[in-house]
């Protein structure tokens, strides 16, 4: 018997690149989410000391200079802290959005693997049946070869 091919192994192979490649997609996504959570970290933890600093400063007695400053300042880190918020959030809808598609990718992929697979199991099937009626007709063409009288040459 012939050797067994799939006639959707090209249509695999090319699912699986793109599956491949959103999967690296994927991952620059998750990258550069994790960058702006770190962004995103050091500017909450750079407006909590400045704001310790602020109030212990005003224990202790500023100017009208020095104290404006300080709230200007806190103010500026603050409408930094909202625009990453927005940034963090417009990359985690991208992020979910690409979840999807990887998924939905590999659902695609792996229905057509399991249609290879249960084809392949067909061709097998066939394959031992073959084997198995060629070996028992060979079995009874030897069985009624040897059986069979010999002529008497006298």
């Amino acid at each position: 018997m012939k050797k067994f091919t799939f006639g959707l192994d090209t249509v695999l192979d090319y699912k699986n690149q793109v599956l491949s490649n959103l999967q690296m997609e994927h991952g620059k996504i998750i990258a550069e989410m994790n960058h702006q959570e770190n962004i995103m970290k050091d500017l909450k933890d750079r407006y909590e000391k400045l704001r310790i600093e602020f109030n212990d400063k005003k224990l202790y007695g500023m100017t009208i200079m020095e104290a404006r400053t300080f709230q200007l300042y806190l103010s500026q880190i603050e409408n930094q802290i909202k625009a990453q918020e927005k940034k963090l959030e417009e990359v985690k809808k991208r992020e979910e959005k690409k979840r999807r598609e990887v998924v939905e990718s590999k659902t695609e992929s792996a229905a057509i693997e399991k249609l290879r697979e249960k084809k392949k199991t067909q061709y097998d099937a066939k394959v031992k049946k073959s084997e198995e009626l060629f070996i028992e007709e060979f079995v009874s063409n030897s069985t009624s070869t040897i059986e069979r009288p010999a002529s008497n040459c006298q």
